[in-house]
This record gives C-alpha cells, structure tokens and sequence, in this order.
C-alpha cells in the first residue's frame, strides 16, 4: 500500500531537490523517496546498534574506555593507510 505524505520545503531546499532530481534524470519524488529509505535503514541500524550494546551493558559485556579508544585508533589508522577502493 502506497501512502501520500506532503512535505513542507524551503525554497533553496526545493531548489537542491529540482537540481539533484534533473542531474539523476529522475523526479523529485523518486530522489525524496530514494532519501528517505536511506535515512530510515541509517536510523534503523543505529538503533538496533545502541540496543544491542545496553544489552551487552545490562550482561555486564563491556570493555574499559581506554582499551576501546585505543582499538579505535588503530582501526582508524589501518583504514586510514588503506583507504576503501571505489
């Protein structure tokens, strides 16, 4: 089932949308809809993200901050020196 919802935008957004929507070769309500399917998986995953690490909390899995920054870092140098290929 297909259901209409209006939007109300500014005039430089709906101008940003005409412009992305005529360089795709698509409408403006393909690239909305486009936008939000994005929008709503990203939202989606970081919820299921935040809930399963309070259950890891709540099941006392948690590791002490410095040991987590200084992972991170290391991963972040590693993907750094190697960036993803395109």
């Amino acid at each position: 089932m297909t259901v209409h919802i209006s939007v109300a935008l500014e005039e430089g957004q709906l101008a940003q949308l005409e412009a992305i929507a005529e360089a795709r070769q698509e409408t403006a309500v393909d690239v909305v809809a486009e936008a939000l399917t994005r929008y709503l998986d990203y939202e989606m995953a970081f919820r299921a993200a935040v809930e399963e690490g309070l259950a890891a909390e709540r099941a006392g899995d948690t590791t002490d901050f410095a040991d987590y920054a200084r992972d991170l870092r290391r991963r972040m140098a590693i993907k750094i020196a190697r960036p993803a290929e395109s």
